[in-house]
């Protein structure tokens, strides 16, 4: 959220797809074969979820059913792993169609809030 000097607080606007490498979400991270009688969430049957994670791996996104399971974007970012010991993973890239950030992350004051 961006906390300007003046009015309410907004919303800063990102792209959130698209941010996995060409390569690992067409190539290296793949689900299972699926078709209209066995279902991904059939496919990950019998797996077993990481202790911490709210959601299983077949319903990472709830509003668009083809970024689920293995080729998930967020889950494709955060698997690669980094070349060097300091490393930084994209979460998302700035909508500058939107005021006041056409000319990038205005000066201000921002408030990051992690969840899950």
């Amino acid at each position: 959220m961006y906390k300007p000097s003046n009015g309410p607080e907004k919303e800063v606007p990102l792209y959130r797809k698209g941010i996995a490498w060409y390569t690992d979400k067409n190539i290296k991270f793949r689900n299972p074969p699926t078709n209209s009688t066995f279902t991904l969430q059939q496919a990950f049957e019998g797996t077993t979820q990481p202790i911490y994670w709210q959601r299983p791996v077949y319903k990472l996104d709830v509003d668009d059913s083809n970024n689920n399971g293995f080729i998930n974007d967020d889950l494709i970012v955060w698997m690669r792993e980094a070349a060097f010991p300091n490393f930084k993973k994209l979460y998302g890239v700035l909508n500058r169609a939107q005021e006041p950030f056409t000319e990038g992350l205005p000066a201000g004051n921002y408030t990051l809030s992690i969840n899950y």
